[in-house]
């Protein structure tokens, strides 16, 4: 997370390794919450060949008033990228 005017930035998560992805952050509307889809795939590294039927992608949510990540969602064919309607 960036100021407006630049600097460091603030890390809000970790990524578990080099190749499994933690992509398309979305803030909810009053900012506490900043959803992301994250690969889950077991095995710890980046395949081509993925069952398309098991669970790759899970969405979930950075609590910043409360400092922890939650899952949001989670199961079989999940895969989506989180957008705030």
């Amino acid at each position: 997370m960036y100021h407006l005017s630049g600097g460091n930035g603030l890390q809000l998560t970790t990524r578990k390794n080099d190749q499994q992805d933690v992509n398309e952050p979305c803030v909810s509307p009053d900012g506490r919450y900043v959803y992301f889809s994250e690969d889950m795939y077991p095995g710890g590294l980046f395949q081509y060949n993925k069952d398309p039927n098991n669970q790759i992608f899970m969405i979930r949510r950075f609590d910043r008033d409360k400092g922890k990540v939650e899952n949001v969602t989670g199961g079989e064919e999940v895969q989506y990228a989180p957008a705030i309607s």
